[in-house]
């Protein structure tokens, strides 16, 4: 992944306030050599907390709980729950990929594991015409999917790629935020992350 860049941290750092501004983030990922934002970048976004919580969505999306049929061989399909929070965190936080015997479904949606990083906690994911990515910060865990059926506003398919890079720049974004609120407090630290609290140290007299 490419990382951060310096227009677009500039930017945000100018006009964020609240969850929501993250996924404009993701969706207007790229400044343009005429001064405008690329839109569209990616089909669907959400910031989402470790213990599940939607911070942050695009419109329709949710992580659902129901029943789904699988197919057991030829003739015979059997009923299994499907509950889309627990797949999300497992593969988020582990790459796991078998915590449903559904697969990984999210949103509805069925996907395919292409890679998971276990260092960066960053997963790749395939599915019919276009596919997902996921990452963790030390906060929250950033995801968006794309799809090669819808265009971007420079007429462009969406693709991999500038799905991928628009994961990375907001989560990039957000560790940015987190050190940067930490050393703004002179008398106490916080990594909101992590939870490690760093006292400043008293100067002897």
């Amino acid at each position: 992944m490419s990382g951060i860049n310096a227009e677009y941290m500039g930017y945000f750092f100018a006009k964020m306030s609240g969850w929501d501004q993250y996924i404009n983030g993701m969706i207007m990922n790229k400044q343009l050599p005429d001064g405008t934002w690329l839109q569209s970048v990616v089909q669907e976004a959400a910031i989402v907390s470790f213990d599940g919580v939607l911070l942050a969505v695009t419109p329709g999306f949710e992580l659902k709980t129901y029943d789904y049929d699988i197919q057991v061989d030829d003739v015979n399909k059997k009923s299994v729950k499907v509950d889309e929070k627990e797949i999300f965190l497992a593969l988020a936080k582990e790459g796991n990929s078998k915590a449903s015997e559904a697969g990984i479904r999210i949103n509805n949606v069925k996907y395919m594991l292409a890679s998971y990083n276990p260092d960066m906690k960053l997963a790749y994911l395939s599915k019919a015409k276009g596919g997902a990515c996921i990452m963790c910060t030390k906060s929250v865990i950033v995801y968006a999917a794309y799809s090669t059926d819808l265009k971007m506003s420079n007429g462009v398919a969406q693709s991999a790629g500038t799905c991928n890079n628009a994961v990375d720049s907001v989560a990039q974004l957000l560790i940015c935020l987190l050190y940067t609120s930490d050393a703004a407090d002179d008398s106490l630290r916080v990594d909101l992350g992590g939870r490690r609290i760093i006292k400043k140290k008293k100067k002897k007299k």
